[in-house]
């Protein structure tokens, strides 16, 4: 399950910084600054999610921790998110 979570999270990270890269230079001059600033938050957010299922995976993986059936609906929820 941890292997799950960490490739979705980094797969998800590498679509965040992709996608904000070609918003900070193919849609400048194509949006409206509040266009912009919605796209903008809407990256954020997903790196946000990227970050989670990297933390997530993380914490199923640690030693010594059950990581029980909450950890893991929270990585599914995040992936789904």
């Amino acid at each position: 399950m941890d292997r799950t979570f960490l490739l979705a999270g980094a797969v998800a990270g590498l679509i965040a910084v992709g996608v904000g890269a070609f918003g900070a230079h193919g849609l400048r001059g194509r949006l409206t600054p509040d266009m912009l600033a919605v796209f903008e938050t809407g990256v954020r957010y997903h790196m946000y999610h990227a970050l989670a299922l990297l933390l997530t995976a993380a914490v199923v993986a640690r030693p010594g921790i059950n990581a029980g059936r909450a950890i893991v609906w929270a990585g599914w929820l995040f992936v789904t998110g």
